[in-house]
């Protein structure tokens, strides 16, 4: 199978689709910064940590919306399809699963840290990655290091603490860019509860303030659907997933609210360095915004999109 040609901004190596996929993380320690024993990358406006602990998060993460969506994806894939990009992969569990979804593709992940994919199995799952899951280091902001038009899917998912609203057009586009004609382009994102709980509120208030000094805006998810329709694609279609909090919604209940406070967790070294509060009030708000959501009836909102690249020449080239 042929691999995709590298765009002249970044002429870098690539494996070939026969290799298995990278499985450490050689980045070096200056990268990070450590706070509230919680690690951090320093050269990207992310918002959450890069470490054990949110592996763990992401991947729950993962399954959950799996679940909730009964699915990894809502574009009408061919089983034929060659190529996939996920961008801002994580844990790289999407793309593995995308892999053995689609044996015949390569699904290449990106994120600005390597994921580290274990062998472990999990049922009748086959032992690690397929030999044509690949990851890479990349930063969508700084461009992506393929040729125009490669991929018949472009994934993307809960970037939000990632990319300055000022830069969410300009990103879309860029997803767009190295999309076949006829390819989709498929983006998830969430946004806070909304509430009058004054724990929640002030919980809320503090990733707000966290987020709007990296220039990103929180409340952006809804609007995932018109970044698709400005960046020329049509068929668009935009689904809003209400996941139940709380014991009240079953496992996919238990994991949301235990999603969603973590999210917090992993707010409140910054919070506290940047001087929005203390230790030990940021522990009670956390403690009570978690039992007021516990005994309420909350939803966590997700917002997916998709939309098809024309077989026509966009405008804009």
């Amino acid at each position: 199978m042929r691999f995709f040609p590298w765009s002249r901004r970044q002429p870098h190596h690539l494996p070939a689709p026969s290799q298995p996929a990278t499985t450490a993380d050689p980045d070096s320690a200056s990268r990070f910064v450590v706070e509230d024993g919680r690690r951090y990358v320093t050269d990207a406006p992310y918002m959450l940590p890069k470490d054990t602990s949110e592996i763990g998060r992401l991947d729950r993460q993962h399954y959950m919306l799996r679940a909730a969506r009964h699915g990894n994806y809502a574009a009408p894939l061919s089983p034929s399809i060659t190529a996939i990009l996920d961008v801002g992969c994580g844990t790289g569990r999407w793309a593995v699963e995308m892999g053995r979804a689609f044996p015949g593709a390569v699904v290449i992940g990106l994120d600005i840290v390597l994921p580290f994919v274990d062998n472990a199995t999990t049922g009748a799952e086959p032992s690690g990655p397929p030999s044509g899951v690949i990851f890479i280091r990349g930063n969508v902001l700084e461009g992506l290091p393929f040729a125009d038009q490669h991929f018949d899917l472009v994934h993307q998912r809960l970037m939000l603490g990632a990319i300055p609203s000022a830069r969410w057009a300009e990103v879309t586009r860029e997803l767009v860019r190295v999309t076949r004609p006829g390819g989709w382009v498929e983006l998830i994102e969430t946004a806070p509860i909304t509430t009058g709980d004054p724990a929640i509120t002030t919980l809320t208030g503090w990733g707000t303030t966290l987020s709007s000094a990296r220039g990103i805006d929180m409340l952006i998810g809804p609007r995932i659907g018109t970044f698709l329709e400005q960046a020329g694609l049509e068929d668009i279609a935009t689904r809003t997933i209400d996941i139940p909090m709380g014991a009240h919604g079953g496992p996919i209940g238990e994991i949301a609210i235990k999603n969603y406070f973590e999210v917090f967790m992993g707010m409140r070294g910054p919070a506290i360095s940047m001087g929005l509060t203390t230790p030990d009030v940021f522990d009670t708000t956390l403690q009570a915004a978690h039992t007021a959501v516990e005994h309420g009836d909350y939803v966590s909102p997700y917002y997916s999109a998709i939309g098809r690249r024309p077989l026509a020449p966009l405008t804009s080239e």
